[in-house]
């Protein structure tokens, strides 16, 4: 036997499906880029006895400007083009954790091992 949706069901229907649809449809417009990067990285003296400045040179391949760079969960100061820095932290031996964000919102996150730099 067949039974025939009442035009309640129907209502009912259409009124939870057309915002899934909604949400749906604009999801591609907020998704990041993958961005790929291999970042380097170095720490100089600080300025106490056991602090040191970690800098790291992105390596990124995007078309997007980079906006914002955190190293061990700090934000760094940009330095120029592709280096950041973060200053006057406890020395570490440990591999860092670091994230990179693009304007458009892209993101790499790794870790990057900071080894003395060459002066």
């Amino acid at each position: 036997m067949t039974t025939t949706p009442t035009r309640r069901t129907l209502l009912r229907t259409a009124a939870w499906t057309a915002p899934v649809i909604g949400i749906a449809a604009a999801a591609p417009a907020f998704a990041a880029s993958t961005v790929t990067c291999t970042p380097t990285g170095c720490k100089y003296p600080g300025d106490g006895p056991h602090t040191k400045d970690y800098v790291v040179s992105t390596n990124c391949a995007t078309g997007q400007p980079i906006t914002d760079v955190r190293i061990d969960g700090k934000p760094a100061t940009r330095i120029d083009a592709g280096h950041w820095r973060l200053a006057n932290q406890t020395d570490s031996e440990a591999w860092l954790p670091v994230k990179v964000t693009t304007t458009d919102g892209g993101t790499w996150s790794g870790t990057v091992q900071f080894k003395p730099c060459s002066q």
